[in-house]
């Protein structure tokens, strides 16, 4: 018969949460200003009550603009102040380039090739310059003008009738872009390979819909919050554009090297 001495372990249990966090303190002592966390959890505690910007907010009111937070062992730097966010953009913009090497890099983002994943480097570069040249340039994008109305249509057609399962399967399979990537593996095999293609595919789709949804949303909530701008909105787009046709898309992208 064995009788466990609860306080005991209890204690062990601090004893060894408290040595992991000393330990991270001593790995990363020049951090920011950093609210009491918990052993092991970190600040996880602090983002359990929605909206998670608000609990920003309020903890850069107390911090100040600049402070740390972790999330289980991973430490990270909340910045709120936009002069600051623009010197990390500009004049520091290849030291906060590189990204962590998570699991999701590795497992979800091809082994950490795609442009979301990949740290800064020649791979990187070249994926951005790939994007930006033959994909998002203005002669690109004007190009497919014709089939982007046409996959509002059909959008709009599937969204009605909610099949949402066989939607992003037609929509790679009537995708313009992935024909003129494979038409670069032809050229370059060793390096246009099908998990770049398949990567770079995943990042467009994912950039392409989240941001959008996000954007859509806060604008939304703002309209939503100020009636007057709501109304300035509904009358102009029923003078420019009215209730029986769709916008007209006109894009001019300029990208610097």
């Amino acid at each position: 018969m064995f009788v466990i001495n609860t306080t005991m372990e209890i204690k062990w249990l601090l004893l060894f949460a408290f040595n992991i966090f000393v330990l991270l303190r001593r790995m990363h002592p020049h951090l920011p200003p950093s609210p009491p966390a918990i052993p092991i959890l970190g600040h996880l505690h602090l983002l359990l009550k929605p909206p998670i910007h608000r609990q920003l907010q309020n903890l850069s009111q107390k911090y100040g603009p600049i402070f740390s937070l972790r999330f289980g062992s991973g430490p990270v730097v909340i910045i709120s102040s936009p002069s600051t966010i623009e010197e990390c953009f500009t004049k520091n913009d290849i030291i906060f380039a590189n990204r962590p090497r998570l699991l999701i890099g590795k497992y979800i983002g091809y082994n950490y090739t795609t442009i979301a994943s990949a740290s800064y480097g020649e791979h990187w570069r070249n994926l951005r310059r790939l994007s930006s040249l033959e994909i998002f340039s203005s002669n690109c994008v004007n190009m497919f003008l014709g089939i982007r109305r046409d996959e509002i249509k059909i959008l709009l057609h599937r969204l009605s009738q909610n099949s949402r399962d066989n939607f992003a399967r037609g929509l790679v399979n009537r995708n313009r872009m992935i024909d003129h990537l494979l038409s670069l593996q032809k050229s370059e095999p060793e390096y246009y390979t099908d998990e770049i293609i398949k990567g770079l595919a995943l990042i467009l789709i994912f950039a392409g819909t989240d941001t959008t949804a996000t954007t859509i949303e806060w604008a939304m909530s703002l309209l939503l919050n100020h009636p007057d701008v709501l109304k300035k909105a509904r009358a102009e787009l029923g003078t420019h554009v009215g209730r029986i046709r769709l916008p007209q898309i006109t894009i001019s992208l300029k990208y610097h090297f």
